[in-house]
């Protein structure tokens, strides 16, 4: 305003104008609730409002903001900010990436998986959901994975982690915001021969170049989304994903 009242070129009108639009702004101020606030109220209002506009602006914010908008993409929440059945799901989950394990165990590949394999192949499907060996330069594994275990982590892959990938990307969301993508397959043959328990603890950690640290907490980790998806209330999965919950409980 102190430009366009001090240039000499502004025209008489425009300041007429300008004039009249802040007269105005100044008695909706004047007339506003917390003009009619003690001056200590007043600044404790705007106090509040300053703090409530910063912290929509935090990364957290952002974050939160995205990550909705990803749910929302995959259904999980509605236009309403309902939580959805996939919703509950993904709430009764903890890992890494809840929205990722909950798509992949409602798929038709997982769901072969639990009918049509073994409890051990299930448990072999289940670690590439938690792995990291094949980010390891160098690591090896002597056992493989099944062919179909091998089929459903191509199927997962390409039905469920990509279009989640993209869509997290699109969202700016990444490992910073807790968000990993893991479907690795790499040491689902050595997690299905120990499940079978054909093989010694002496010959499971002689057949990789992992540490039995790191072989242990594969293990561990396995296990712990067996537990999960074996405890899910039947009430939020769908009747056909049913058999999910007794093969995870029979690996288990």
């Amino acid at each position: 305003y102190e430009r366009l009242f001090d240039d000499p070129k502004t025209p008489v009108d425009v300041l007429a104008k300008e004039k009249s639009l802040l007269r105005e702004a100044q008695r909706d101020l004047l007339q506003s609730p917390i003009a009619q606030l003690p001056q200590e109220q007043q600044r404790q209002v705007l106090e509040t409002r300053r703090e409530r506009k910063e912290s929509r602006e935090s990364p957290d914010w952002r974050s939160f903001v995205a990550i909705t908008g990803v749910l929302k993409k995959f259904d999980a929440i509605d236009e309403d900010n309902t939580v959805t059945q996939l919703g509950a799901l993904v709430a009764s989950i903890k890992g890494d990436n809840e929205l990722l394990l909950a798509l992949a165990l409602l798929d038709e590949a997982t769901l072969e998986v639990a009918t049509q394999g073994t409890p051990d192949e299930f448990a072999a499907l289940c670690s590439a959901f938690v792995s990291e060996v094949g980010s390891r330069p160098g690591a090896f594994v002597d056992y493989g994975p099944t062919p179909k275990v091998r089929r459903a982590v191509d199927e997962l892959w390409r039905c469920v982690l990509q279009p989640l990938a993209e869509a997290q990307s699109d969202a700016g969301l990444g490992p910073d915001d807790g968000l990993h993508l893991r479907l690795d397959d790499s040491a689902a043959g050595l997690v299905e021969a120990w499940a079978s328990g054909a093989v010694s603890w002496e010959q499971l950690s002689d057949s990789t170049s992992l540490d039995h640290g790191d072989l242990i907490r594969l293990l561990r980790r396995t296990l712990d989304v067996l537990r999960t998806t074996a405890g899910l209330d039947a009430a939020i999965l769908p009747e056909a994903s049913a058999p999910i919950r007794a093969v995870a409980r029979r690996a288990a």
